[in-house]
């Protein structure tokens, strides 16, 4: 299936694990905040939001946004 959320402005989502290791998610930066340090996490390696980049995760790591 296909979901589709935003992460406002500010917010960030808890560090997590999906405890399922057969799902992958990716993220699309599309309009990111300057200078406000946006980031995701997942299994202890920091990478900065990046417009029009896709990441693909494995939920089964930690996991964490802002």
């Amino acid at each position: 299936g296909v979901c589709f959320a935003k992460q406002s402005r500010g917010s960030g989502v808890a560090a997590h694990s999906d405890g399922r290791n057969f799902i992958l998610t990716s993220h699309l930066g599309l309009r990111i905040p300057e200078g406000e340090g946006v980031w995701m996490e997942v299994g202890g390696v920091r990478r900065k939001w990046e417009e029009g980049k896709v990441v693909t995760i494995d939920t089964s790591f930690v996991h964490e946004t802002k």
